[in-house]
């Protein structure tokens, strides 16, 4: 029986994750989704680094940046409640693409107001974190997964903090342990993701839904 997170808690239930050759077709599928996602997502960033002209329209056009967050917000939302369309092909598709192109947008305006070294550089440690974590979530010596419920607790308590902090934390200082309290959380999270993926735990969860909160745990 599948809990409200949609993993699969009852042993009794037949699992084709069981077979290794089909768990590993599956890991590779989401993983190949997810590379996608980043390369897109790279890309639109670069084009906001680079490309002058680019960059100065969107800050001449504010609003596109608010539109592309609704348009993210309002994708979420219906990615997470109607099962209809995230399950459905080539629906699910349309809007993971749209997703990852508003997502892109905005991480696009924000990396324009930085130097290009900046940004390139944090790109290289992202991936480099990524890689590792992802690395260090294969092995099966420690478990992550049983922390699910009480890091989406914290993770709901520090993303109200946050938003708070950004309105009144005037300390440079301050907004550094935020940022450096959400990575080790994001990080966390990607490690008990990819675990849950490992073991086919996530039944209930298709490809393209799977690489999406990936993307979100990395970006």
């Amino acid at each position: 029986m599948g809990n409200d997170f949609g993993i699969n808690d009852d042993d009794d239930v037949e699992n084709p994750f069981k077979e290794q050759s089909t768990r590993k077709k599956f890991i590779q599928k989401v993983y190949l989704t997810l590379f996608m996602q980043l390369l897109l997502t790279s890309g639109i960033v670069a084009i906001f680094v680079f490309v002058d002209a680019v960059a100065f329209y969107v800050h001449e056009h504010y609003y596109l940046k608010w539109i592309a967050f609704g348009l993210v917000i309002v994708l979420t939302i219906i990615l997470i409640c109607c099962d209809s369309i995230r399950r459905s092909s080539p629906t699910n598709y349309v809007c993971l693409l749209l997703f990852t192109l508003c997502y892109g947008f905005l991480l696009g305006i924000m990396a324009s107001l930085y130097a290009p070294d900046e940004v390139l550089i944090s790109l290289g440690i992202t991936g480099a974190v990524v890689l590792a974590l992802t690395l260090f979530a294969m092995q099966k010596k420690i478990d992550f997964t049983p922390l699910y419920c009480i890091m989406l607790i914290i993770s709901v308590v520090f993303l109200l903090f946050a938003i708070i902090g950004v309105f009144f934390f005037r300390y440079r200082i301050l907004r550094i342990v935020i940022a450096a309290i959400g990575v080790t959380l994001f990080s966390i999270w990607l490690i008990i993701d990819t675990q849950m993926i490992m073991g086919g735990r996530r039944l209930a969860i298709s490809t393209d839904e799977l690489s999406k909160i990936l993307q979100l745990d990395i970006v």
